[in-house]
């Protein structure tokens, strides 16, 4: 699994700061911060993807076990 982080470019416009890295450690897959219409962060992805199809880079993915009310409501705000 890797997170394609796209609209990273959007994010910066808005001033939003997303901490990649921190997100990729706490989630235990890559994240990979893109901006599709511009191809920024492409070949970053198509990196990424290739090491964990080819199992270079070993995901160990945090697995949600139940549902938080923070969870639901922050899910319920993207819908």
């Amino acid at each position: 699994v890797v997170v394609c982080l796209n609209l990273i470019d959007e994010a910066k416009r808005k001033r939003l700061i997303i901490d990649q890295r921190s997100l990729s450690k706490d989630l235990g897959i890559p994240v990979i911060p893109t901006a599709a219409r511009t191809g920024v962060g492409m070949q970053e992805l198509l990196k990424a993807i290739n090491e964990v199809a080819s199992g270079e880079y070993v995901c160990r993915p945090y697995r949600i076990k139940g549902e938080s009310k923070m969870l639901k409501k922050a899910i319920d705000r993207l819908i």
